[in-house]
């Protein structure tokens, strides 16, 4: 009888260990479905500010915009008055002439905008 327990007690344990090993090698071998590129995050809104003519201003599009890896793109509504390009994380934009746009940066369905105001500089030369 004793002989015979210890056989059913092998039967189980051996059917457990099969189990459990059969769940391991399935978990394991599942293909990973390709991950969803994660969709761009506002992080705040833009600023306004005002810029002399001639003058840049720099901005970490990351203050602005978690991209994940998507593309920023930046574009002002009035080039003539301030342009706007991002290149390696940094949008920059640059005061051309006198008046006021909007600068929108731009990622997926994601944007922030800033007002710019470029004003004119004069110098002034006493005699």
């Amino acid at each position: 009888m004793k002989r015979f327990a210890k056989n059913v007690l092998s039967v189980i344990l051996a059917a457990l260990l099969c189990a459990a090993l059969g769940t391991l090698f399935v978990a394991c071998g599942e293909d990973e479905a390709d991950p969803v590129p994660d969709q761009p995050v506002k992080v705040k809104d833009g600023i306004d500010f005002e810029l002399a003519c001639g003058t840049d201003r720099e901005f970490a599009v990351a203050d602005y915009i978690t991209a994940y890896g998507n593309a920023v793109t930046a574009q002002s509504n009035a080039a003539g008055v301030a342009s706007a390009a991002v290149e390696n994380g940094t949008l920059t934009i640059t005061a051309v002439s006198e008046g006021t746009t909007t600068v929108t940066l731009t990622c997926g369905e994601v944007s922030v905008t800033f007002t710019v105001t470029v004003y004119r500089t004069y110098t002034v030369t006493v005699d």
